[in-house]
């Protein structure tokens, strides 16, 4: 519980700072939040941070890279000699191509969807027997899970906009990726490795968005992910919440930058776990443990929108890093992560 209390502090942290800047300038939109400028919209790397007008369409595509390194156990990086498993994880790439599509059909709910593509990589490392310190690979590639949901809009008034979401995550990526490991036998590839979850799961977020003036904008995001039951394979994984803040400047009329804060807290795996790679040998494999996943992270990000005011046409993205990771190890942390999105709204 001593994570999610340092998450929440930091959350109500940030929306207190936010909420103490009440000066406001006439931005000249009858008194409500405008999405038709450069910070109109959150960072890329924030999903459901916006609701449409009735009638309205938009798509979006976002391309996201994550780079894994280093081996944490809580908040003190080891060596991969020192984990007591014969094969640890020493890097790791994730590259994911995000589809998403929301219609409003009203005012006040807009409609979502969203699908991914995935490309995993992983390197691994020997660390006993006749092979300790040599290195082999994995990898994976397929469709991720699709959600579907929607936003509804709660609040609109003074510049201020507030909406609810929900939506759910269907199964409809892979769980039983395989490999061929250094001794010949083929097995299930390490949890992350995996290219959905195998399970429904709720996605709910509470966003909140604020326009004080024509200058500046700033927003916060609290949501999560819960898992319902257990997937073909005998588990589920960890539930998550997160909560972000962020703020954002327009520099031109086309352009915004941003900064964010960010905080999660997710669980380890539940379940039967027979058909991992450990199923022989609990000793074999730090990434295919069950006790070596979920933890706690906070990230801070910088970003930037542009975007083309007659067309409805942006282009964003963002760069983040851990500023501190207490991981259930040993497990991989988290390097850096880069989204590269574009927007587009008829």
């Amino acid at each position: 519980m001593n994570t999610f209390k340092t998450f929440s502090l930091s959350a109500l942290t940030l929306t207190s700072v936010a909420l103490a800047h009440s000066g406001k300038d006439s931005i000249g939109q009858n008194d409500k939040w405008y999405g038709g400028r450069a910070d109109g919209h959150a960072p890329i790397g924030i999903m459901a941070d916006h609701t449409h007008n009735a009638g309205e369409w938009m798509f979006s595509y976002r391309y996201m890279k994550m780079h894994m390194d280093g081996l944490y156990d809580g908040d003190s990086k080891i060596s991969p000699g020192n984990t007591g498993y014969m094969v640890v994880p020493t890097e790791m790439e994730m590259d994911m191509n995000m589809f998403g599509m929301m219609y409003a059909p009203s005012d006040n709910l807009t409609l979502t969807a969203m699908t991914n593509y995935v490309k995993n990589s992983m390197e691994m490392e020997i660390t006993m027997g006749m092979m300790a310190g040599s290195q082999t690979k994995m990898k994976s590639e397929g469709w991720g899970d699709t959600s579907l949901g929607g936003l509804y809009k709660f609040y609109d008034n003074d510049n201020k906009r507030a909406h609810l979401g929900l939506s759910l995550s269907l199964p409809t990526g892979s769980t039983d990726e395989t490999f061929r490991t250094p001794m010949g036998i083929i097995a299930n590839q390490p949890f992350a490795m995996q290219l959905g979850t195998g399970t429904y799961d709720l996605l709910p977020s509470l966003t909140y968005l604020d326009q004080p003036n024509d200058f500046w904008s700033w927003g916060a995001q609290l949501n999560g992910r819960i898992h319902l039951g257990r997937n073909d394979e005998g588990y589920s994984y960890g539930d998550k919440i997160s909560a972000s803040s962020w703020a954002a400047a327009n520099v031109a009329d086309w352009a915004s930058l941003s900064f964010r804060l960010a905080a999660s807290s997710w669980g380890r795996i539940d379940g039967n776990t027979v058909n991992s790679v450990n199923a022989m040998n609990p000793n074999m494999s730090s990434a295919a443990d069950p006790d070596n996943q979920g933890g706690t992270r906070i990230d801070a990000g910088v970003g930037l929108n542009l975007w083309h005011p007659t067309s409805g046409f942006r282009v964003a993205t963002e760069f983040a890093i851990p500023l501190y990771q207490k991981l259930n190890g040993p497990q991989l942390g988290q390097d850096w992560s880069l989204t590269l999105g574009t927007q587009y709204a008829w």
